[in-house]
């Protein structure tokens, strides 16, 4: 098992819109959304190594794009609960998912669908974005659980979210 701070053996693409721009692109958002990550997809030089997580808004712009591309897929907020991960094994909707345990639901939830995950055949990314370290000893050993080749990395995210201060104080003379 590894500890990583970036996704960086895969090279993660994430894209996110914000909620007034799906309202200015009104009923047409999910062909905006799908073809821009197509014509991103394109200019990729062919064979590159790499996933997309967090693509898209919806659901249902997912598994549209899913359709459309043979880039492995992995979700994360869209599927928190218990039906939602069985909806997303059933519908073949990714390869693997973003597990962040606060979001799902704490480590027992977490333990579920982690196993629904491997059942399937599926990577899991075991992750926690609140930062303490308690959290993180929490995905350690939730990702320590994780058969090694279903594991796709425990992401430590306690520097992404922790204030540093600087090394020198400022002062007056």
């Amino acid at each position: 098992m590894s500890v990583s701070s970036t996704e960086s053996q895969t090279g993660t693409v994430t894209h996110r819109s914000s909620h007034r721009e799906r309202e200015f692109l009104g009923a047409s958002a999910v062909d905006h959304i799908d073809e821009t990550a197509l014509r991103m997809l394109r200019l990729l030089p062919h064979g590159l190594d790499f996933v997309l997580e967090a693509l898209c808004a919806t659901w249902r712009e997912c598994v549209s794009l899913r359709r459309r591309t043979d880039v492995p897929i992995i979700f994360d907020e869209l599927a928190t609960d218990d039906a939602s991960i069985v909806q997303l094994v059933a519908e073949d909707a990714a390869e693997g998912i973003g597990l962040k345990i606060s979001k799902n639901g704490g480590l027992t939830r977490g333990r579920r669908h982690r196993d629904i995950r491997v059942a399937a055949g599926h990577k899991v990314s075991v992750q926690e974005t609140t930062g303490s370290d308690i959290a993180f000893a929490a995905i350690v050993h939730l990702g320590h659980t994780v058969p090694e080749r279903y594991l796709r990395c425990v992401l430590e995210s306690r520097d992404i979210v922790s204030l540093k201060k600087g090394r020198r104080s400022l002062r007056r003379p």
